[in-house]
């Protein structure tokens, strides 16, 4: 398998042998991340702070756009 870019992937495996069902095979699927950012995010009294790493090196990572989805 080649080296992954970083990215969100999906791998999808069926049984060998499963029964269709309606057309379909029963799979199991896991979604995974591969990236060199890992992120640390204090609840301060003014506001949300993210610090963002490379997880490679640990050094602080400069220019990143970040966005909140949810805030639950």
């Amino acid at each position: 398998m080649p080296k992954l870019q970083p990215g969100v992937y999906v791998l999808v495996a069926h049984a060998v042998g499963a029964k269709e069902d309606a057309g379909r095979t029963a799979a199991a699927t896991q979604w995974f991340i591969v990236s060199d950012l890992g992120l640390t995010s204090i609840n301060g009294d003014d506001g949300v702070h993210v610090f963002v790493r490379s997880l490679a090196t640990a050094t602080p990572v400069v220019n990143v756009n970040l966005r909140l989805i949810a805030r639950n």
